[in-house]
């Protein structure tokens, strides 16, 4: 996968990031119903305001659980390997959704950020999609984010998604600081 940024981030402070970041995935079935996967990832990053830079390597590691037809649980570790910054710390999330992958679904996960040993902070999301023909995904959710002093955020989505490409635009708005926005584009290709 090919990742670029290029946007501004509340913590520390208003920050302008822009880079990328390179990821190779791989899952593998552990059992009928637990399926286990690996990203390791290699970031580029320019941190304009601060004049600094992340180049890092790192991983990340879950495991999802298909509990029925209906219900799946997930827990992950995110850059396992740490990078010492507080754009991308080691985070660990539990999760759980509902429904169908072509038709509606309900998730919900909580995020824990180790920030510092001193700082150990979660985020928790909750959302909604519905699949409309199997190409078209619609989406809502809501964030609350121990991490931006406990900001609350709403996010719209769209997504076209087709057997080897997938087209998603995301809108995040900051309910409780206004004038902070975020829109996001990703282009994904499929492979396998």
């Amino acid at each position: 996968g090919f990742t670029y940024y290029l946007g501004d981030t509340v913590t520390p402070a208003k920050t302008e990031l822009k880079g990328y970041r390179l990821d190779l995935a791989f899952s593998y079935p552990l059992a009928r119903a637990i399926l286990w996967g690996v990203d390791g990832k290699f970031v580029n990053l320019d941190i304009n305001k601060r004049n600094e830079a992340i180049y890092a390597v790192t991983a990340d590691m879950g495991v999802i659980w298909l509990v029925s037809k209906f219900v799946r649980a997930a827990a992950v570790g995110h850059n396992l390997v740490p990078i010492s910054r507080p754009e991308l710390p080691v985070q660990s999330a539990v999760g759980v959704s509902f429904g169908r992958d072509t038709g509606f679904q309900a998730a919900a996960d909580a995020v824990v950020n180790y920030l510092s040993k001193d700082n150990i902070v979660a985020t928790y999301h909750a959302g909604l999609e519905f699949m409309a023909g199997d190409i078209l995904a619609l989406r809502v959710g809501y964030t609350f984010d121990q991490v931006l002093d406990d900001n609350q955020f709403i996010t719209t989505g769209i997504g076209l998604v087709a057997p080897r490409v997938g087209i998603d635009f995301g809108f995040k708005q900051n309910m409780t600081i206004t004038d902070d926005r975020y829109f996001s584009l990703v282009l994904r290709l499929f492979t396998g």
